[in-house]
């Protein structure tokens, strides 16, 4: 603060007041708005200011005030002051006694993450009823220096390093964001006004109050300007944030794979080959995204289950067991396709028909979400890798077959039970599909989603998985057909 300021901290935190209003578009003419007030010096403060704009911005301005009720004769105290405080702003106040049920704790949360849902869902209350345009609150710089080193301390990305927004939501306003706790202390003492002192922001047992009092100030020593610096370091993340917000939500699009599942909120269906090709960073972000999409909030979820599920997609091209995700059931629903379910409320995938298959063709498995499409070898040769055997390069979405060990016609199905192939590799022995499966670790649930190439002398071809050996391709075969499996 300069000289001049010091000299005028009113005219100084005016003059801050109303840039960060105009650099934010937080407020226009004839905006009603709710002020959230606790009687502490930031709400205050910002009462009294925006009182003050009234007649420059035509604004309608109405307190709300929370009362917990669990500090005794100090939260009765607030009551009366706030009161008291409208009285003399002559504006209307809207005023809540907390009761158990408010703050009842089903899902275990901390005292001040609930109080936190009560105060919020209350100041929309009344802006609801009385028709209001925006909610102010009190927040400051000291509060996001705060929050922002809370963040880091638990473990967050950008989100968290972006601190306290200063719009949410469009209705939610922090016009006191870039002003320091000192600047509010100033400009009431200049006013010559007076506020409520909460005796729990000194009470060690809360994390934010050792942050508050024992860390900044040791971090004041290597940066006198420590809250203003994480202040703007909340901001430029905040703008990053928002444009990879953006991109994820266009990728996101991108690699999710239309579901048939008739409880679509329940479930998210992605492309795994799209989903591998996306850096690092992006990965993170979609699988953030898609709990956020099915469960509706990103909570439990740590660091460490997004790389375990990201390990998990990674390493398996194929079904296996299933991957438990802050909530989430991650698993592979058919080749390409990665499903992720709410855990709680495993979904049951479709079931399909079977469908016939020429050579050369293509046909669609909408339900299942795939293609196979057929060919034969004089379309293939210009095109295939070759091995050192001379034959076309193993890849586990295409099968090579010897066109005259079997006939026509071709249909591809789902496993029945009773099943049996000679898997290739096991010198023409039989085994059951189902003891297959097992021995391969296919979660029940999926072996129907596995498409079957079946000709009349038996099953050639498990898509994705193994060629029954009577029916495959040999260095002598003379007519050769191809079939792959495709998203």
């Amino acid at each position: 603060m300069s000289r001049h300021n010091r000299r005028n901290p009113i005219a100084y935190f005016v003059t801050r007041f109303h840039e960060t209003i105009a650099r934010y578009n937080l407020i226009q003419p004839k905006d009603h708005i709710i002020i959230g007030v606790s009687g502490g010096p930031d709400s205050t403060c910002l009462a009294v200011v925006l009182h003050d704009c009234i007649e420059k911005w035509d604004l309608t301005l109405h307190l709300a005030h929370l009362n917990y009720g669990t500090r005794g004769h100090e939260s009765e105290s607030d009551e009366l002051f706030v009161r008291k405080l409208a009285q003399d702003l002559n504006l209307d106040v809207s005023i809540k006694r907390a009761t158990p049920d408010d703050l009842a704790n089903p899902e275990q949360e901390s005292f001040q993450v609930r109080a936190r849902t009560v105060r919020y869902r209350f100041f929309e209350r009344v802006a609801q009823q009385r028709g209001a345009d925006k909610i102010a609150t009190g927040h400051t710089a000291d509060d996001q220096a705060e929050t922002v080193l809370l963040w880091a301390l638990r473990g967050t990305g950008l989100t968290g390093l972006g601190g306290i927004p200063v719009r949410r939501c469009q209705r939610i306003i922090r016009p006191l964001i870039t002003l320091t706790r000192t600047d509010v202390l100033a400009c009431l003492d200049a006013k010559h006004l007076t506020f409520q002192t909460d005796s729990t922001n000194e009470d060690p047992a809360y994390l934010r109050n050792r942050v508050r009092h024992d860390l900044i100030p040791v971090l004041q020593t290597y940066n006198p300007r420590i809250r203003q610096t994480l202040s703007h370091l909340a901001e430029i993340v905040s703008e990053d944030e928002k444009v990879l917000s953006t991109l994820t939500r266009q990728i996101f699009k991108d690699i999710l794979v239309p579901s048939q599942d008739t409880q679509e909120s329940q479930s998210c269906h992605i492309s795994r080959s799209r989903f591998l090709d996306l850096p690092r960073a992006l990965q993170r972000r979609c699988i953030r995204r898609v709990v956020a999409f099915i469960k509706g909030d990103t909570r439990r979820l740590t660091f460490a289950h997004i790389e375990a599920a990201i390990a998990y997609i990674t390493a398996f091209s194929r079904p296996s067991a299933a991957y438990e995700c802050a909530g989430i059931t991650v698993s592979h629903h058919c080749h390409d396709v990665i499903a992720m379910t709410k855990s709680s409320e495993r979904l049951q995938l479709p079931l399909w028909e079977a469908q016939h298959l020429s050579v050369p063709a293509e046909i669609k498995l909408h339900a299942i979400g795939c293609r196979i499409r057929t060919w034969r070898e004089s379309s293939f040769l210009d095109d295939a890798p070759a091995s050192r055997s001379g034959l076309p390069a193993y890849d586990p979405m295409i099968a090579h077959f010897d066109e005259d060990t079997f006939g026509l016609p071709l249909t591809v199905r789902p496993w029945q039970d009773g099943d049996v192939f000679c898997p290739s590799g096991m010198g023409g022995k039989r085994k059951k599909l189902q003891d297959y499966f097992v021995d391969t670790k296919v979660p029940k649930r999926m072996r129907r989603q596995i498409p079957l190439i079946v000709a009349p002398e038996g099953i050639l071809w498990i898509s994705g998985y193994r060629q029954d050996d009577r029916f495959r391709r040999r260095s002598t075969t003379r007519h050769a057909c191809i079939a792959q499996l495709m998203q």
